[in-house]
């Protein structure tokens, strides 16, 4: 009876697990799908300098969404993960609040530094700026700690794809680019009006919510959450206004790369999603047995995954570009480097550091690493354009990786106290 009920219980914990992440990973692989098909449109439309334009103002754009973010995707679904439903509802309640106050500042400032940095088409920079900044009002991070695939598809994914989609119909009918980057600020917004009003009534009947905290105690306590995010942020976006600035003939193929390393790295963050909850879940050895088991999965998927894209790059460059713009084999290989280089980081900070109780170390590691990074780019960039990024990318995540490798193996043990039943049944895998 109980070897029967063992297995039972054994594999409803699996079949969880294989529905949560593959509703994860269909909801990043259709974001990230929707996206690419949205860069050669754009080329099309406006050419190779209006696409150049776009990429900065989407830079700018991603730091900001970051900011107004603040940090609820580092903390945010271990914090709803243990708890219960009205305390969730506390909790998503004060990171609506709290995002919306830092919004409105942070989204004028962010147009406003996409139109001065842009080497041309500065509203089109400005335009694209907004429509990356609303991202930062994602619940993504509340589905996410519920293990809640399906609902976040629903509700947030698909409007956002929609809105992709609309843009890059219009584009290929002739609209003018920031026709298209319209769209895909409204899907954007629809998106998180649409999450924000499904939370909010699904959590309704909780009960009492425990006494709300001021916007400036929330804030406060977001601190390390929010260095580590805008540090990682920053260390992905500075590199195209470097190049927009140092080596402005070398943006539309530096611009490129970035874009489709970004979007293989969103589609492949519900494996890392699933490994930090994973990871988290355990206790003492186990935890970091399922550490290293986690950086050896990951490890084979992006040098496989890597080794692929350098091999069929002319073809899928051809596309992606629209046929305007040419993109060497070596830059392509450093790319792929570097989204190896970017999720094995992610391993070893976000599934590892952070179950650990080390998210100051993250905060500090992605800070020495931004700042040796950004300014090996700014450098190399001048003497190898798009190589020389991206070669000083590659070197600050080395760093970083290197650092955080050492931090979890030199590390406090991780707690063992268990996580409380009611969740423990919900997000199992």
């Amino acid at each position: 009876m109980t070897a029967a009920g063992g297995t039972g219980r054994t594999g409803g914990t699996l079949g969880r697990g294989v529905r949560q992440t593959a509703g994860f990973a269909l909801g990043m692989v259709v974001l990230a799908v929707a996206s690419l098909l949205l860069v050669p449109a754009l080329i099309a439309a406006g050419g190779p300098r209006a696409w150049g334009a776009v990429a900065v103002g989407q830079s700018v754009g991603t730091v900001a969404a970051v900011l107004i973010g603040l940090g609820w995707g580092v903390s945010g679904p271990a914090v709803v993960a243990r708890a219960g439903t009205a305390v969730r509802r506390r909790e998503f309640l004060d990171a609506v609040l709290a995002r919306g106050v830092v919004a409105v500042p942070v989204v004028a400032v962010a147009a406003g530094l996409a139109a001065v940095l842009a080497p041309g088409h500065r509203p089109l920079a400005a335009l694209a700026a907004v429509a990356l900044s609303l991202v930062g009002l994602s619940a993504n991070w509340y589905f996410v700690g519920t293990a809640a695939p399906w609902a976040l598809l629903l509700t947030e994914t698909v409007p956002r794809a929609a809105g992709s989609l609309v843009g890059v119909t219009l584009l290929h009918g002739g609209a003018a680019p920031a026709v298209g980057i319209g769209a895909q600020a409204g899907g954007i917004l629809v998106g998180v009006l649409a999450s924000t009003l499904y939370v909010t009534t699904r959590t309704r009947a909780a009960g009492p919510t425990p006494p709300r905290r001021t916007v400036r105690r929330v804030i406060a306590g977001q601190r390390h959450g929010v260095a580590t995010t805008v540090l990682s942020a920053a260390y992905g976006a500075a590199p195209v206004l470097l190049v927009s600035l140092l080596s402005p003939a070398a943006l539309p193929v530096y611009a490129l790369v970035d874009k489709l390393q970004r979007q293989v790295y969103v589609a492949a963050t519900p494996v890392v999603v699933v490994l930090q909850g994973w990871v988290a879940r355990a206790s003492g050895r186990t935890m970091r047995a399922r550490i290293r088991r986690s950086h050896v999965l990951v490890l084979a998927a992006t040098t496989t995954g890597g080794a692929l894209v350098t091999v069929l790059h002319e073809p899928v460059f051809d596309w992606f570009g629209a046929g305007e713009v040419e993109v060497p084999v070596a830059v392509v290989a450093l790319a792929a480097l570097w989204l190896l280089l970017n999720l094995q980081e992610s391993v070893a900070a976000r599934v590892a550091l952070v179950p650990l109780g080390r998210i100051d170390l993250v905060a500090r590691v992605t800070a020495i690493g931004t700042a040796v990074g950004l300014t090996a780019v700014a450098v190399l960039t001048v003497f190898w354009g798009a190589v020389g990024a991206l070669v000083g990318i590659c070197l600050g995540l080395v760093l970083r990786l290197t650092l955080c490798l050492y931090g979890a193996r030199a590390g406090a043990a991780p707690s063992a106290r268990p996580v409380p039943d009611a969740v423990h049944q919900e997000v199992t895998t």
